[in-house]
């Protein structure tokens, strides 16, 4: 018997996501509208937007989360620390850049991911979660760039 892999039959997007988007491409830039799985790419955008609200609200967290560390465990603080900051800092201005739509979410996603940031900080410093604020106590524009 063979080891050959034996390609799914199925649709396209179900065998080969990556070639069914580029062929959902080519069709539109054809203009052949009528064969574009209108359905399935509408689905499929709104799954990158839910992807770029997630990646946005992971930086937001790490940032967050480094911040915390830095102005409640002074004693520890490490370049680590503030370059983590700064990294996230760049993610968050490239994700805004390229989706400025995004600004009118920061509040929400800084509010959802404060209390990860807060299990987070508490894990790696050893200060209980209620050494932390409640919520977050500064602008968001403190994490995007505030000062240490």
């Amino acid at each position: 018997m063979s080891n050959a892999l034996v390609p799914f039959a199925g649709p396209l997007y179900e065998r080969d996501h990556i070639a069914w988007m580029q062929e959902q491409a080519a069709l539109l830039r054809a203009g052949r509208l009528a064969a574009v799985d209108a359905p399935r790419l509408a689905e499929e955008l709104d799954a990158m937007v839910h992807a770029e609200r997630r990646a946005l609200g992971l930086l937001l967290k790490t940032a967050i989360e480094h911040l915390l560390k830095w102005r409640f465990q002074p004693e520890r603080r490490s370049e680590a620390w503030r370059r983590a900051v700064f990294q996230a800092r760049d993610g968050i201005e490239d994700i805004l850049d390229a989706s400025p739509v995004l600004r009118s979410d920061l509040e929400a996603l800084v509010e959802r991911n404060y209390r990860r940031a807060v299990r987070d900080a508490a894990l790696e410093t050893g200060l209980p979660e209620t050494a932390f604020p409640a919520a977050w106590p500064f602008a968001v524009e403190d994490i995007l760039f505030g000062t240490f």
